[in-house]
């Protein structure tokens, strides 16, 4: 049943993933917007999805991201405000999604979210296990992201149940392309590993 809604914030092209490229790696922008496309197919593609948002002013991700509703920044607000931002008009269940999923599938995405149905509030982490990859609230009113360095922690300490804690240990290994957010060399690799989307086997498929 398509009843969630997802908010997908991404940065300007030019300040994202630092981390994973030199300042002047034209491959370093062209795999960030690959990943944010990526993560927009898999919430396109779900069958539990009826709304994608994403929250955005890069004019590129504006022109590549189809079949979706553009929520402008706020202006000064950062990662966290953009979600609250996006979540703002929305009714009914929400996720907040990184922009940095370059492995998550749309049966992957229901799979989570047939698990966070079942909890008014919930997350999963990243692979780090710090981190948050995905955040869900049954009520998008009470969608309160702390995204950032130390995520999980304040999310937990928030009243957050970790669905990747929460389900037996036979069964995390299909959370693990959902919860690999990329963000390092190493992080690619491993996300290679795991098996990416079409956009970003496109960018590594004109790699020297």
């Amino acid at each position: 049943m398509k009843s969630w809604t997802a908010v997908i914030p991404v940065k300007r092209l030019g300040d994202a993933k630092t981390r994973l490229g030199g300042a002047e790696d034209p491959q370093r922008p062209e795999l960030a917007l690959a990943f944010a496309l990526d993560v927009i197919d898999a919430c396109r593609e779900s069958i539990s999805v009826h709304h994608v948002i994403v929250v955005t002013d890069d004019p590129e991700v504006i022109t590549h991201a189809s079949g979706v509703s553009i929520c402008p920044e706020p202006v000064g607000g950062g990662l966290n405000a953009a979600i609250r931002h996006g979540a703002a008009v929305v009714q009914g269940p929400v996720t907040a999604l990184a922009g940095d999923l370059p492995c998550l599938t749309p049966g992957a995405l229901d799979f989570v979210l047939a698990l966070a149905s079942e909890r008014d509030r919930s997350l999963l982490s990243d692979t780090q296990g710090s981190g948050t990859a995905m955040l869900f609230a049954r009520d998008a009113r009470e969608l309160d992201p702390h995204f950032g360095v130390g995520s999980r922690a304040a999310h937990v300490a928030g009243g957050y149940v970790d669905l990747a804690l929460d389900v037996p240990s036979e069964t995390r290994s299909l959370l693990a392309g959902a919860r690999r957010d990329v963000d390092t060399p190493a992080d690619l690799w491993d996300a290679r590993r795991i098996g990416v989307g079409a956009h970003t086997t496109e960018v590594l498929g004109r790699q020297p």
